[in-house]
């Protein structure tokens, strides 16, 4: 069993990352065309609604999780009629929570837009627009979780994987098309990005419908099914909620204070911390499904070897890409944009430590949605979000500056790290000291030797080409290097070695 699921881990994790990779690559093309068309005025403003909008996705976010875990969890028991009748009610709350979110949007949302937000009064129209297409594609995104997370729970992260590459392609379409269509760039935007929407969601649909017999929907409803659903979502809800508040709330304040400029900064530095955060994701995508099933099947140990394996690795992961990118950050948004808004490289730096602190625990949450006891982690966790935005908000209201959001968000990150800890213990007993060392010790001991060399890069170099291309090698290797020697386990080493010496017979051969 072991040897099977880890061989489906790799491959999915390997499938995930080239999908990641594309993604990426598009992305930074896109920014950049995108930035150009509308304009560093337009692009913070389609940041902060579009954002305003993604704020009522907590809803979604809950259901998704709860759907995906509760498939798992039947899978793992074998239990086929049940699955289906859990894939049934999925679908039964997902256009209910569809119709309850659009209409929310549609008046509350909108009253908040046209009274509460810092917009110039010339682009008001433009905005509403915007709002409106981003309503319509929530709407859209909400009613097919159910289909994405049946993907996701039968590990088929290959079609997850094309799925996602076709949908990045049609973005890169979208920002051809948009220097192209007469008429205000802004509303085009809106109304292509809807129409991507639209197709993505519509693939998740067709291929789910067609190759998972669960997936054949019926109408069903079973009340006690709801409430253990519903009991499950309810603390993600809050959890979710929160989270969303951390990040588009904090977006509205910056938009209050400080207009849409610093909403356009916070969006790249956003898109910069997703392209990196996405290494993490695909992991934990890629593990979950296996860390639910065997808890389910009573395999305690073989699952925290997934969470500790998972929170190292990811953190590893992360350090690799970021830490040349920390580094030359300045020298790789101009290269990227030409153009940067104000405090865009403050933001960029502070939003990928916050990431590589909660890289380092991001695994841990997993095991807790494994065992279904959820209501006390999204309290704890929910509510040390949530502090990040009253705090800005005091921040900002004394005189601090823009990114002073950001290091409450690293001290909240810290928090977290330790009280996921505790908590998980709580649930599934494990020695906390165990995590220490074969994580957060090891993590640390690499991030300080692998900081080193690329440091004495910058200190003796001018900055420029040649000093970028040479921290960009300095890092990759030195991160690579004390990975293998501090970072990992005798047997890892081993296996390690045994690949290598048959890729080496291989070419020799």
């Amino acid at each position: 069993m072991t040897i099977d699921t880890n061989k489906r881990i790799a491959k999915n994790t390997v499938m995930l990352y080239f999908r990641m990779i594309l993604i990426i690559l598009v992305t930074l093309y896109t920014s950049r065309v995108i930035l150009n068309a509308l304009g560093i005025e337009d692009y913070g403003l389609h940041n902060v609604v579009g954002g305003m909008v993604l704020m009522m996705s907590f809803l979604n976010n809950a259901m998704a999780t709860s759907t995906q875990r509760f498939l798992n969890f039947e899978m793992g028991r074998g239990d086929i009629q049940k699955l289906n009748r859990v894939f049934s009610m999925s679908v039964n709350i997902h256009l209910i929570i569809a119709i309850v979110v659009f209409l929310l949007l549609e008046t509350l949302g909108l009253w908040f837009v046209n009274s509460q937000l810092n917009i110039p009064p010339h682009r008001m129209e433009a905005v509403i627009w915007v709002f409106h297409f981003s309503a319509a594609s929530l709407l859209i995104t909400i009613a097919a979780v159910p289909y994405h997370a049946s993907i996701i729970a039968h590990e088929k992260m290959t079609v997850f994987a094309y799925i996602g590459i076709a949908e990045a392609l049609l973005k890169l379409l979208v920002a051809f098309l948009i220097t192209r269509i007469e008429g205000d760039s802004l509303k085009v935007y809106a109304l292509l990005l809807f129409g991507v929407t639209g197709i993505v969601q519509i693939m998740y649909y067709l291929y789910s419908r067609i190759n998972f017999k669960e997936s054949n929907y019926f109408f069903y409803w079973d009340t006690k099914l709801f409430k253990t659903l519903a009991s499950f979502a309810g603390w993600s809800l809050f959890g979710s909620f929160s989270v969303v508040m951390k990040n588009q709330g904090v977006n509205v304040l910056l938009n209050i204070f400080f207009g849409p400029t610093v909403n356009a900064a916070k969006g790249i530095s956003a898109q910069i911390n997703g392209a990196l955060s996405s290494f993490v994701q695909n992991f934990q995508t890629a593990l979950k499904p296996q860390m639910i099933k065997s808890y389910a099947a009573g395999d305690i140990r073989y699952h925290l070897q997934l969470a500790f394996s998972g929170a190292k690795y990811s953190y590893f992961l992360l350090l690799f890409l970021s830490l040349p990118i920390l580094l030359e950050m300045e020298t790789i948004l101009v290269f990227w944009l030409k153009n940067v808004p104000e405090f865009t490289t403050i933001f960029a730096r502070l939003v990928v430590i916050s990431a590589l602190v909660d890289a380092l625990s991001v695994t841990l949450v997993a095991s807790i949605q494994a065992t279904g006891k959820v209501k006390n982690y999204q309290i704890m966790i929910g509510s040390l979000f949530l502090v990040i935005l009253p705090f800005s908000y005091l921040f900002f209201k004394l005189g601090f500056s823009p990114q002073s959001t950001y290091y409450v968000a690293l001290v909240i990150f810290s928090i977290i790290l330790v009280a996921r800890l505790f908590l998980v213990k709580k649930q599934i007993d494990f020695a906390i000291s165990d995590f220490l060392k074969f994580v957060f010790f090891k993590a640390l001991i690499v991030t300080i030797c692998s900081i080193f060399l690329p440091f004495l890069v910058i200190y003796y170099f001018e900055p420029g080409f040649l000093r970028f291309f040479i921290v960009v090698i300095a890092s990759l290797v030195s991160t690579l290097f004390f990975t293998y020697f501090f970072g990992t386990e005798i047997e890892e080493k081993q296996k390690v070695k045994l690949i290598f010496h048959n890729k080496i017979k291989n070419i020799i051969k």
